[in-house]
């Protein structure tokens, strides 16, 4: 993927992923769920001050890496707010050694399918075409991104329809 790919890649996920409400679980607490299963209430206050995003493209590199595993405990208006941010540093990153960012990036999806129900059927639509083309890139080539890409599709498929089946 050459610096061009990668730009128009992130400047698609900034003018698609705009003005996304700061979800009440973020990264410490989904990262709470996984390490101490039912955290109390005040518990989840305090992680929740700790964490100061309040848009996606503050989330610093660092907090990605190291919080690089919580997507899979993240609720859907967390994935919404979260995975454009790693995403991103995904596709940054690509040509580097990959890691756990563009493993979770690539598979989280189909391991925890309902992450997806916040998203827009644009913001689906546009994740799928990504991961698609990340999927047939060479570095992306081993990753297990099937599965995401197909539950991408049939959520943007879905989301873009109203209860009565005709098109929003």
């Amino acid at each position: 993927m050459t610096s061009a790919d990668q730009d128009r890649l992130i400047q698609m996920l900034e003018e698609t992923f705009t003005a996304i409400p700061r979800p009440d679980c973020t990264k410490r607490v989904a990262r709470s769920l996984d390490d101490e299963w039912f955290p109390t209430g005040e518990r989840v206050a305090g992680l929740r001050l700790l964490d100061q995003e309040m848009d996606w493209r503050e989330v610093k590199p660092d907090d990605i890496c190291r919080f690089s595993d919580v997507l899979f405990w993240i609720s859907p208006d967390g994935f919404r707010f979260y995975f454009p941010a790693f995403l991103r540093h995904a596709i940054t990153h690509w040509q580097d050694s990959h890691d756990r960012v563009q493993l979770e990036c690539m598979e989280v999806i189909g391991r925890q399918p309902g992450v997806v129900q916040s998203l827009t059927a644009g913001e689906a639509a546009l994740l799928a075409w990504i991961l698609t083309g990340l999927s047939v890139d060479p570095k992306g080539g081993h990753y297990d991104s099937t599965l995401p890409i197909q539950i991408l599709e049939s959520h943007a498929t879905k989301a873009g329809h109203g209860e009565d089946g005709s098109l929003r």
